[in-house]
C-alpha cells in the first residue's frame, strides 16, 4: 500500500516535468525514497529532456555523521526511526524533487542551485527533533551541475566527496565541490596509480614523534607516522594519503612497508648506538583483512633481532565499528607474541567503552580533541578517563600536547605519556634526534623503562593512593576520588633525593608548614645537618625491607606531621616510593586543654607505649599503652626487673644482650647527657601475641633535666615485619627529629597523669 503510494508520488512528479513512465518505478521500502538506480535513471531522462537544467541544477548529498556507532548504542530499530524520519524531512523541504536513499544513512536530492541553500539549512534546523536529541550531525556536499555533459553518478560522486570533506568540522553542515575538491580526485587517482612505485623507489619516508613520559620529561617512546616525499605533489598530507588508500584497499601495501622500514631503521641505530626506545605505529582495520599482517610483523620483527617489548601496536577505535568480533583473536596473537597493544583515538567515537569492556589492551591514547577544548569541562573529562584507565591496569597517552600548561596538568592527574607539537613534530630520525638535544630533552634509560611503568600504576586521584598492586591496579570500587590527598613521588639515587610529582594538595600543604616549594623542601631532605636527613634515609630503608604501608612522624616548623609512604619501584641503583603528607596541628582545638585532648591520641598512636623512667629510683611510672606484651608485667616490679622480664619473654634471642645494653638505667641518664641531642634509639625483634616477632624502636630521651632525673622511653612497631634477615641497625644512632614532641610528652605529664 505505502509502495504504491509513493510510486504515484514519483510519478507524479515524473508528469510534471514532461517524462513519460518508463517501466516500473523503484523505491526503497523504509523511506519510500527512489532507490539509486532510479534515481540515476530518471535524473539523467530529465536532464536529457530538458537541457537547460544542466545550468541551474545541483545534485545535493545528505550523511548522518556518526550513524554506525548510533545503531551500536540505540540499536536498528531507533536508527530506522532516524532514517525515516529524515526520509520524511527531504520530502517537505523538497517536495517536488526527485530523492533518493543512496546508501544506508545517505540520500541525494535533484533541485535547483537558488533553493539549495535555503533547503539545506532548513533541513538541518529541523534534524535534531528527527534524532529526538541524540547527538547526530548532518554533513551535506553540493554539486553544480553548471551546464557540464557529466553522468548523474559522478555528480552524485562528487557530492559526496563535498560531504566527506567536512567531517568532524563541528558548527559546518555543507560545502560545494570546488576546485581544491577536484585536485583532491586527481591526486587520488595519482597516489592509486603510482603507491607501487612510491614503495618501490623508497619514495615512502617515516617520520617520528617523540612520547615524554610526564613523571621526568624524558622522551620514553616514539610513533612513526607515513610521509610520501613525491616528486609531483611534494610531501603528501597523511590524511588524504590514508584515506584513500583505505578507501581503495591499498592500506596494507602503505602498512607492510612502514613495518619493515621502522625494523630496519631500529636495527641500523641500534649498530650505530643511537638512543633507541619503544616505536609504535598504527594500523588500518583492513590490515587484518586483506593480508595476514601478524606474519608480515614477526617477520620483520624476528628477521633485525628486535625485542618484541619495543614494538608497540596501534588500532585505531574505527576498526571496531565493522565486524568487531573479527579483531579479537589478532590482538590475542599480538599479546601472546609479546607485543604490546594500543587503542589509538580513545574517546573519538560513541562505543569506546565498549571497546574497552570487550577487548584488552596496555595503553589508551586519550584524542587530541580533548586538548583542543582545554577548557574546565576538557579537564575533569581527561581526568575521569585516566582514573578509570588505572583502575582497570591501563596505561594513558595524551595526544595534542601543545602547552605546557597542559602537560603540566596531564602529570598532575597521573597521565602517564603525552605526544605533541610542544614537545617536537613528526621528524626524520636523525633531525628528530638533534632538535630534541636542541632542546634539552634526554632519552629515557631502556633499563629503568620497567621501572618507570611502575611508577605510572599508581592512581594519584584515588583516595587510598597507597592501596594497590603493582601487577594489576585495582582500588576499592565504592571509593569516591578526590585531588585533595598531599601525593608526592619521591625518588633516591643512592642518598641523593628529589620529587619526581608533588600535587597541588602536597604543594599547599608545604606552603603551609613554611617551606615555599619543593625545591627547597628537596635541599632540606638532601642536607646532612638536618634533623630529617638521617630519619628519611633510615625509613626509606625500612620501607625498602618490608614492601608495605609504613608511617613516621615529625614536628615540622612547630607543626605535627603525620608520613605514610610505600616503594613502588626500584633499579640498581635508584629506589622510588610514593607518600602521603598530613599536618595534624591544623585541626586542634582552640584552647590549649581542647588541643591536647585531640593531638595526645594522635600523638599515641605513633607510638605502642609511652613510659617516663626514673633511672636513678630504678622505677617508671606508664602513661599509655596499645600493646599487650607490654602491659602485662608487673606494675610493682622494680624498671630493671621489667626490663628482665620483657627481655626473656618477648625479645629474641639474637637481639637480647644489645636490649639490656640499651635499658640498662645503670648509665642510662649518662648516655643520654653524652649523646649531641639527648636521644638514643635501636630496633629490636619482639614477639607479638601470635607467637611471630617483629621488628621495633625503642627510644630513650631526656625528658627533664631537674633534680629527679626523668627519661622519656617509646617504643613502636616498624611495620618491617617482611624481614627474613637481620637487619644491623646503628646502635646509638639518634633521630633529633623527634626531640620536640617527646619533650611535648615529658612537659605535660602531670596534666597526662
Amino acid at each position: 500500500m505505502i509502495a504504491s503510494i509513493m510510486n504515484a508520488k514519483w510519478e507524479n512528479i515524473m508528469e510534471k516535468a514532461g517524462l513519460e513512465k518508463q517501466g516500473s518505478v523503484e523505491t526503497d521500502q523504509l523511506t519510500g525514497c527512489l532507490t539509486l538506480g532510479s534515481f540515476r535513471d530518471i535524473v539523467s531522462r530529465d536532464l536529457k529532456h530538458t537541457p537547460g537544467k544542466r545550468d541551474e541544477s545541483v545534485i545535493l548529498y545528505f550523511n548522518i555523521e556518526g550513524f554506525k556507532s548510533y545503531n551500536e548504542r540505540y540499536g536498528f530499530e531507533r536508527g530506522n526511526e532516524v532514517i525515516a524520519g529524515l526520509a520524511d524531512l527531504l520530502m517537505r523541504v523538497f517536495p517536488d524533487h526527485f530523492i533518493s536513499r543512496t546508501g544506508g544513512d545517505q540520500f541525494t536530492v535533484f533541485a535547483s542551485e537558488k533553493e539549495s541553500i535555503d533547503g539545506i539549512e532548513n533541513v538541518n534546523e529541523n534534524f535534531p527533533a528527527v534524532c529526538q536529541g541524540m547527538p547526530l550531525d548532518l554533513r551535506s556536499g553540493i554539486f553544480r551541475l553548471d551546464g557540464q555533459d557529466i553522468d548523474v553518478a559522478t555528480a552524485c560522486d562528487r557530492a559526496k566527496i563535498a560531504a566527506d570533506s567536512i567531517r568532524k568540522q563541528y558548527g559546518v553542515h555543507y560545502r560545494y565541490f570546488d576546485n581544491e575538491l577536484n585536485q583532491s580526485i586527481v591526486k587520488q587517482r595519482y597516489i592509486i596509480q603510482n603507491i607501487d612505485r612510491a614503495i618501490e623507489h623508497d619514495n615512502i619516508k617515516v617520520y617520528y614523534q617523540p612520547v615524554v613520559r610526564t613523571l621526568t620529561g624524558e622522551v620514553c617512546g616514539v610513533e612513526a607516522l607515513a610521509r610520501w616525499d613525491d616528486a609531483v605533489y611534494g610531501l603528501m598530507a597523511p590524511d588524504i594519503l590514508i584515506n584513500t588508500l583505505e578507501e581503495y584497499h591499498l592500506i596494507h601495501k602503505l602498512d607492510s612497508f612502514m613495518i619493515r622500514k621502522v625494523c630496519r631503521d631500529y636495527a641500523y641505530s641500534r649498530r650505530a648506538e643511537i638512543p633507541l626506545v619503544p616505536v609504535s605505529f598504527n594500523l588500518s582495520r583492513l590490515d587484518f583483512e586483506l593480508c595476514d599482517i601478524y606474519s608480515v610483523i614477526e617477520e620483520a620483527v624476528t628477521s633485525n633481532r628486535i625485542p618484541k617489548d619495543m614494538i608497540h601496536i596501534e588500532i585505531t577505535e574505527s576498526v571496531f565499528t565493522r565486524n568487531p568480533e573479527f579483531i579479537k583473536e589478532p590482538i590475542r596473537r599480538f599479546h601472546e607474541a609479546g607485543y604490546q597493544v594500543w587503542m589509538d583515538d580513545f574517546g573519538s567515537g560513541y562505543s569506546s567503552l565498549n571497546i574497552l569492556k570487550d577487548y584488552d589492551f596496555d595503553l589508551i591514547k586519550i584524542d587530541m580533541l580533548f586538548l583542543r577544548r582545554f577548557n574546565q569541562r576538557s579537564r575533569e573529562i581527561i581526568t575521569a578517563i585516566v582514573d578509570m584507565a588505572k583502575r582497570i591496569g591501563i596505561r594513558t597517552l595524551a595526544e595534542g600536547v601543545e602547552t605546557k600548561e597542559q602537560l603540566s596538568f596531564l602529570k598532575s592527574v597521573g597521565c602517564e605519556k603525552a605526544q605533541g607539537y610542544l614537545i617536537d613534530r613528526p621528524e626524520p630520525y636523525h633531525m628528530m634526534l638533534d632538535h630534541l638535544k636542541n632542546l634539552g630533552y634526554e632519552f629515557e634509560d631502556l633499563d629503568r623503562k620497567n621501572y618507570y611503568d611502575d611508577l605510572g600504576k599508581v592512581n594519584l586521584l584515588s583516595t587510598k593512593p597507597l592501596e594497590f598492586n603493582l601487577s594489576h591496579t585495582v582500588n576499592d570500587p565504592a571509593e569516591t576520588e578526590t585531588q585533595g590527598i598531599p601525593i608526592a613521588i619521591y625518588e633516591f639515587h643512592g642518598s641523593e633525593g628529589h620529587f619526581l610529582l608533588a600535587n597541588d594538595s602536597f604543594r599547599a600543604l608545604l606552603d603551609g608548614l613554611g617551606i615555599p616549594s619543593v625545591e627547597h623542601a628537596r635541599s632540606f631532605l638532601n642536607n646532612p645537618g638536618t634533623p630529617l636527613y638521617e630519619k628519611l634515609r633510615s625509613y626509606a630503608k625500612q620501607l625498602q625491607a618490608s614492601g608495605g604501608i609504613a608511617s613516621i612522624d615529625t614536628i615540622v616548623n612547630g607543626n605535627y606531621c603525620l608520613l605514610q609512604a610505600r616503594l613502588i619501584a626500584q633499579y640498581q641503583g635508584g629506589s622510588c616510593f610514593l607518600a602521603t603528607l598530613m599536618n595534624l596541628s591544623g585541626n586542634f582545638g582552640f584552647t590549649k586543654k581542647e588541643k591536647m585532648n585531640e593531638v595526645l591520641p594522635l600523638l599515641y598512636t605513633a607510638y605502642e607505649m609511652v613510659d617516663i623512667v626514673y633511672p636513678e629510683e630504678d622505677r617508671d611510672e606508664l602513661v599509655y599503652s596499645s600493646a599487650e606484651r607490654y602491659t602485662s608485667e608487673a606494675e610493682t616490679a622494680s624498671f630493671r626487673e621489667k626490663v628482665r622480664r620483657v627481655n626473656i619473654a618477648r625479645i629474641h634471642h639474637d637481639d637480647r644482650g644489645r636490649y639490656l645494653k640499651f635499658m640498662n638505667p645503670d648509665d642510662m641518664w649518662e648516655r643520654l647527657k653524652a649523646s649531641e641531642t639527648g636521644i638514643l634509639d635501636d630496633y629490636f625483634r619482639s614477639k607479638t601475641g601470635s607467637g611471630r616477632y617483629c621488628w621495633v624502636q625503642a627510644v630513650l630521651s631526656i625528658a627533664k633535666n631537674d633534680r629527679t632525673h626523668r627519661v622519656l622511653f617509646c617504643l613502636r612497631r616498624t611495620e618491617s615485619d617482611k624481614l627474613t634477615g637481620y637487619m644491623e641497625p646503628d646502635i646509638g644512632s639518634i633521630t633529633p627529629h623527634i626531640v620536640k614532641d617527646l619533650k611535648y610528652l615529658s612537659a605535660q605529664k602531670d596534666e597526662l597523669l
